[in-house]
């Protein structure tokens, strides 16, 4: 049951990094989807303009941990 149970939450290094460029995915859209204007591929209709007053910084997200 032991071993069993290591087996299933095993994390090889391949899956590690699968998880980490998917955490980051996720941070890169949840931080274009916020934003109100367009810089660079992150073009949205309704904010077609940039706002460097607003926005011309580094964006900081934290992930809420269980």
């Amino acid at each position: 049951a032991h071993e069993e149970r290591w087996l299933r939450n095993c994390w090889t290094a391949d899956s590690a990094e699968l998880r980490n460029l998917l955490e980051i995915a996720t941070l890169i859209v949840r931080c274009a989807r916020s934003r109100r204007e367009s810089r660079g591929l992150h073009h949205t209709l309704d904010h077609p303009w940039r706002n460097n007053e607003r926005f011309l910084r580094d964006t900081v997200v934290r992930i809420p941990r269980p």
